[in-house]
């Protein structure tokens, strides 16, 4: 069944893996994982789509050291992921597949990697069915399916927090239940893993820091029952840590405060509430409400919150029977706490620095492994407690309500080795865990009376989260930001005409902008039948206003072909602010088309060329 279950994560993350252009982010992950950087980038200049293979195009000459001098002086990011990135480019460019697929195939199988990662999770938190089920919640949630398809360092660190949760879990066995000094390995398994996920995003380290500080709050709480040289360890693997960071310490202090974060907003009230609890539904059901009418979206926004509030109850009951029983009150703890501390840091980066990381969804990956354990391991505990439960006789209901009948034990509470009759359940766990005499409070929740369909109900979720996966890969949910591919629709709106794209820009975020809707343009015009050939592309400063940039679109060289249909995009402008006439290269003069007017995220507007 596990097998089953990674086949199926396999072929969410790749099918379709293509069908969506790179965007800014994944622009920018593309040129520096290829080894270029932006003093490779024709800037003040035309240039033909050739041109924009050649920007495209893996150097094989670069090795990891010049990929981390590129992203030591030109991004805000650490350098590990690019320099695996650029490995596993120089692998799969033989291939004949496109740029898109080549960039995310690789986080596509990390993505893949974690499913059974979070088998081996849940296995030694709970058990071998809380396992699998937190392994198939991982497989079909379209939020990891979302990250996957991303070229971006998202699945790795994901992957990263799920081995080091695994290990602090081990940490903690040695510790609380067998009372001695965990094993040199895995106190330097924990301190690697860490270490490397500092490298791969900056983000993992509010990840360590909530690993540190649960792991340090349940040594203080059970402090009497330590073994000796408990604390000694710990400060060793956070000295190894921090030592292993001196040398990106200098350059992560500069990039806190570059202005390529300004793009972070600052926070609006209870705003990054309530896109936090968004990004916890995304985790299980994505609905298409993006730019869809309103009697689209009304309708499909009341079914997400029926769902979840639905699938919270249950998760709340799940959970809390897990933390009720001794056997998985530990790993209940240690989950939830790490999920608390890291959102204890989000409130703090946005609260008192100011910057709503809430914003984007996709950086909720910091926590999202131990919330997908959490749910697979609540789901099976929630089943058990309903098998559990007689089926009240309908007319007998309100007497049994009144006075609920006491739940049988729970199969599996004794679980030593030693023990007669030891039930399955735990004969399947990697850590057999010592019996525990804190006693399991009755749930005091009603019971209903449909013995038959309630059974179905820990699998609905899932089969909810496989199909918002199946829109995510359909394009229909999660799409990308600044919408590229409608951009190449909408500039591509007469094939047969020459194209000219001029891009004004500030930053050179803007220009990896600018080479994401070009991409996006050749990629659509692969796919028409008769196209004129004859496209350019222009990336042109913003100095002082846009004055400039009018002159220099005046002042550029003869195109071999003459423009017909010219699209400016000027970041910032509105539309009356854009010139009624532009001359191009002196040989060309264009006419603003009011017709054709379009905003998303930044404005573009065509101008018609004679």
């Amino acid at each position: 069944m596990l097998i089953g279950v990674i086949a199926l994560g396999a072929v969410l993350r790749f099918w379709h893996l293509d069908l969506k252009p790179l965007w800014l982010d994944e622009v920018i992950s593309t040129l520096f994982s290829l080894g270029q950087n932006y003093d490779d980038l024709p800037l003040e200049a035309m240039f033909p789509p050739l041109v924009l293979e050649t920007i495209f195009t893996f150097k094989a000459g670069v090795n990891c050291p010049a990929i981390v001098e590129n992203i030591a002086k030109q991004s805000t990011h650490p350098p590990l992921f690019f320099c695996l990135m650029h490995q596993w480019l120089s692998w799969v460019t033989p291939l004949d597949a496109s740029l898109s697929w080549k960039m995310r195939s690789l986080p596509a199988l990390i993505g893949v990697m974690v499913i059974p990662g979070i088998y081996c999770l849940n296995r030694l938190a709970f058990s071998p069915t809380a396992g699998l089920m937190g392994a198939t919640f991982m497989a079909v949630s379209p939020f990891a399916v979302y990250l996957s398809q991303e070229a971006r360092h998202y699945t790795l660190p994901v992957l990263l927090i799920t081995l080091g949760l695994l290990a602090l879990l081990l940490i903690q066995h040695y510790l609380y239940y067998r009372r001695q000094p965990p094993p040199l390995v895995i106190w330097l398994s924990w301190g690697i893993l860490n270490s490397i996920g500092c490298y791969v995003h900056y983000f993992f380290l509010l990840a360590f820091m909530a690993q540190l500080l649960t792991l340090i709050g349940i040594m203080y709480w059970q402090r009497k029952v330590l073994p000796s040289g408990s604390w000694q360890s710990v400060m060793l693997v956070v000295v190894g840590v921090g030592v292993s960071y001196l040398p990106w310490l200098p350059i992560l202090l500069r990039d806190f405060g570059s202005p390529a974060t300004s793009w972070l907003p600052q926070p609006e009230n209870v705003a990054p509430l309530y896109q936090t609890l968004i990004a916890w539904l995304t985790m299980v059901i994505v609905l298409p409400v993006e730019g869809q009418p309103l009697w689209i979206q009304i309708p499909f926004v009341l079914l997400t919150i029926a769902f979840g509030s639905w699938l919270s109850r249950k998760l709340f009951r799940g959970v809390k029977q897990l933390w009720q029983q001794p056997q998985t009150h530990l790993a209940t703890l240690t989950l939830l706490g790490f999920i608390f501390c890291v959102l204890l840091q989000f409130v703090a980066i946005i609260y008192f620095l100011g910057k709503d990381i809430t914003i984007a969804p996709r950086y909720h990956f910091v926590y999202y492994p131990a919330v997908a354990a959490l749910l697979g391991a609540s789901l099976v505990q929630e089943g058990r407690r309903q098998e559990a439960e007689p089926t009240p006789n309908p007319s007998q209901e309100g007497n049994q309500r009144q006075n609920p009948p006491l739940t049988p034990p729970r199969r599996g509470t004794r679980a030593c080795p030693d023990e007669k009759n030891s039930p399955p359940e735990d004969e399947g766990r990697l850590f057999p865990i010592p019996n525990s005499q804190f006693p399991i409070p009755h749930s005091p929740f009603p019971i209903p009376h449909f013995q038959v369909t309630r059974r179905w109900q820990n699998l609905f979720p899932l089969g909810v989260a496989l199909l918002s996966s199946i829109l995510v890969v359909a394009n229909l949910v999660f799409i990308k930001p600044f919408h590229p591919q409608q951009v190449a629709e909408n500039m591509n709106l007469e094939p047969a005409a020459p194209l000219v794209m001029v891009m004004g820009y500030h930053s050179l975020q803007e220009v990896a902008l600018g080479l994401s809707f070009s991409l996006a343009i050749e990629q659509l015009k692969s796919t028409v039948s008769e196209v004129n050939p004859d496209t350019y592309f222009g990336f042109l400063k913003i100095e002082s206003g846009y004055h400039l940039v009018w002159q220099k679109l005046s002042e550029l060289p003869k195109l071999p072909v003459p423009p017909q249909n010219l699209w400016v995009v000027g970041p910032g402008l509105i539309l009356p602010a854009y010139p009624p006439q532009l001359l191009v290269a002196n040989q060309t003069t264009c006419t603003l088309d009011p017709t054709q007017h379009h905003r998303i995220g930044v404005p573009y507007q065509l101008y018609r060329c004679k």
